[in-house]
């Protein structure tokens, strides 16, 4: 949508612009980082849908185990 990203799938890295679009499989080990000079903006759908307080909720379940950062 806008900016680069470096997309991490397992032990994949690739750098992705804005007319680009990605698929995870359910339960993979996958993240987003901005390494560009500008925002980064991204548009993440899931399937099936689910409540936000149930990601949430498995986010501070994670609370630790993910960087921010260069």
């Amino acid at each position: 949508m806008e900016g680069r990203g470096e997309v991490l799938s397992g032990p994949e890295k690739k750098v992705l612009g804005a007319d680009t679009a990605v698929y995870f499989p359910a339960g993979s080990t996958h993240g987003i980082r901005n390494v560009g000079r500008t925002r980064l903006r991204y548009l993440s759908c899931h399937a099936p849908p689910y409540e936000i307080e149930e990601l949430y909720r498995s986010w501070r379940s994670h609370e630790g185990l993910v960087t921010t950062g260069g």
